[in-house]
């Protein structure tokens, strides 16, 4: 199992190092997030009507007010019943067309707002709310503060050539060669019953070439075993922040997280 895993990484991906997470940076404070569905969608339809407009819109002027904070958007579509036996590829792209058309019209609302992360679920529920798209709206919390006590120094056997852009605290670069030649990573930590916990990752440093593209984002272990994902979140900026509440499982201890593996591909 451990072999086929690094070989698929190897293939698709390339893969980064985040070695400063073996000592895990201070914690952040929690982010602030107001979730909210809606309904209304056609069958097999992803168009926003106007009826859904009118209620998001009074929603996002309610609670994304200028002095609110919300500066991030994430999006889940949904599906209903197959009712006409549609293939897997059919459903899932239907789930996130319905989830980008409404983080999109959002983000029209209120240009400040970022994409945090678009994903699309099949399901099967056989009433006309069963399709919808829940929206996360996300204050995030402040910086990390520094560590006083990152006093790491590179083993005689690391052979990485130190990067002048690399912030640590579990940030660095990342060569991909699709779309993007550089992307650069920064995670956060959050404390979860005394342990440091995986928070959220942001990938920055995105060219607009990549934004009829999709990422997969994989955390690994030392050896390259997949610890956790994401798949399939659309990007449509220079920037993404991925919250662990999106990821596969959602919690993972810092601690364990040796390497980040992306992939961008068509949708």
């Amino acid at each position: 199992m451990k072999a086929r895993a690094l070989g698929f990484i190897a293939v698709i991906v390339t893969v980064i190092a985040l070695s400063a997470l073996a000592t895990p940076p201070p914690t952040a404070a929690a982010d602030v997030i107001t979730s909210k569905s809606f309904t209304g969608f056609a069958f097999e339809k992803s168009t926003v009507t106007a009826a859904m407009k009118k209620q998001i819109k009074a929603w996002v002027e309610a609670t994304a007010t200028p002095s609110a904070g919300y500066t991030m958007v994430g999006c889940v579509g949904y599906t209903g019943f197959n009712a006409n036996r549609r293939e897997a590829a059919f459903l899932q792209s239907l789930a996130e067309k319905r989830s980008r058309n409404i983080c999109n019209y959002i983000r029209t609302l209120r240009p400040i707002i970022t994409l945090e992360s678009i994903r699309g679920i099949p399901g099967d529920g056989k009433s006309a709310t069963a399709r919808k798209v829940t929206v996360r709206l996300i204050k995030p919390g402040p910086p990390d503060p520094p560590d006083p006590t990152d006093t790491e120094t590179p083993t005689p056997t690391d052979t990485e050539t130190p990067n002048p852009t690399d912030t640590g605290g579990g940030g660095g670069d990342v060569v991909i060669g699709q779309c993007d030649n550089s992307l650069n990573a920064k995670m956060r930590s959050r404390i979860l019953a005394g342990q440091f916990y995986f928070q959220s990752i942001t990938i920055s440093s995105i060219s607009s070439t990549c934004y009829t593209k999709v990422m997969d984002v994989y955390l690994l272990d030392a050896d390259g075993n997949q610890l956790a994902t994401i798949t399939s979140p659309a990007i449509s900026a220079t920037s993404i922040t991925l919250n662990y509440s999106a990821f596969n499982p959602t919690s993972i201890r810092s601690d364990l997280i040796k390497k980040v593996a992306f992939e961008l591909r068509a949708p």
